[in-house]
């Protein structure tokens, strides 16, 4: 049987330990590990539980191949991850925003895993299993997660291989004990929201000019809240080390240029220089 890969992005600050050297393909991972708070940290969690709401479309359902109008609002999403034990459990609440034959009342739906084992629980709580190759689509998500992934990467019997840089992340393939596979991607980005949000600390940042395996840097303005991308100014955070980094690597400007004049456009440019 094949297993789906997927592949899991996290956006987070790597720096190196004082350690021996590692594998390169092992130093990918144990970088993610280090910026999630460690991978004795990592080790110890136990669950996960992610609440919410939201839009769920009911693609592949539509009138037509590739609509995307139809969708349900969700008033309520759990899902909880026992992350020791390789299970899940979700469990939502949809209405209909559309002419659905079934009604408009909300809807309850409840789907898990258990290692091997997929289920649905239905409305009058009968719990079926379902097929194996879904199943197997249920337990390569549970990896959907940076703290799953990279727990399941820094397992020492998972196999590491193809580390590469491609667009500025640092990407590993990984194969789990079980057979799963997926590619760990780590982003270097963000750092200015990452310390005003108190997500990084004064050390890490001066860790994280220094780093050798940066492949390219990317810079924009923002307030600290959210990636807003706007222009930079001569107080841009960190625009003195980007500044550094040109000689050696690419630096992309992020600021939405098509929004300003050629003379700002040439502004932006030559605060780089």
């Amino acid at each position: 049987m094949t297993c789906p890969k997927s592949f899991v992005l996290i956006t987070v600050m790597m720096f190196t330990a004082c350690s021996a050297p590692r594998p390169l393909e092992q130093q990918s991972v144990h970088d993610a590990a280090a910026a999630l708070g460690g991978a004795e940290r990592l080790q110890s969690i136990k669950t996960l539980v992610v609440e919410g709401e939201g839009t769920q479309y009911n693609l592949g359902q539509d009138v037509v191949p590739g609509a995307s109008g139809q969708t349900y609002a969700v008033t309520q999403y759990k899902r909880a991850i026992d992350v020791a034990a390789d299970r899940a459990r979700t469990e939502l609440v949809r209405v209909p925003k559309f002419t659905y034959w079934q009604g408009l009342a909300p809807q309850r739906q409840v789907q898990g895993i258990d290692k091997e084992i997929g289920y649905n629980v239905s409305a009058a709580g009968t719990a079926s299993r379902i097929a194996a190759s879904a199943a197997q689509d249920r337990r390569v998500e549970l990896l959907r997660h940076p703290i799953t992934a990279v727990r399941a990467a820094l397992d020492p019997s998972a196999r590491l291989t193809n580390t590469r840089t491609e667009g500025g992340e640092s990407l590993v393939d990984v194969r789990t004990t079980d057979g799963r596979e997926f590619t760990l991607a780590v982003d270097v980005s963000h750092v200015y929201l990452q310390r005003m949000q108190g997500a990084m600390t004064d050390a890490t940042w001066h860790r994280l000019r220094d780093y050798g395996r940066i492949a390219e840097v990317h810079v924009a303005a923002n307030q600290g809240r959210a990636d807003s991308h706007q222009p930079l100014s001569a107080q841009t955070f960190g625009l003195d080390w980007a500044r550094e980094r040109v000689r050696d690597q690419p630096v992309i400007l992020e600021c939405y240029m098509h929004r300003l004049s050629d003379d700002r456009r040439r502004q932006q440019l030559e605060l780089l220089q």
